[in-house]
């Protein structure tokens, strides 16, 4: 605080924010079907045009979550990144 020349509030505050960030609230599986349920009804899913992994993904690549594609080297997941990037 001394070095910062702060005082106690914004300490706290800022304690506050950053256990925020590395401890987000636990949420329960009913939650998160609820979230889902509620972005399926406002957002829907991004089509990736191949309909063989649209139809394992339900409509294409989901909106407003963090989607990873993994596997082996080669098996093309940075093309079909750039597909869908245009």
């Amino acid at each position: 605080m001394q070095l910062l020349d702060v005082g106690m509030a914004e300490v706290s505050s800022a304690l506050s924010r950053i256990s925020e960030i590395a401890c987000p609230p636990y949420q329960t599986a009913l939650n998160l079907m609820e979230q889902t349920v509620h972005k399926e009804d406002h957002g829907g899913h991004l089509p990736t045009g191949l309909k063989w992994l649209d139809e394992a993904l339900c409509g294409g690549i989901p909106f407003g979550v963090l989607t990873e594609l993994v596997g082996p080297p080669g098996i093309g997941k940075t093309q079909v990144l750039i597909l869908i990037s245009f």
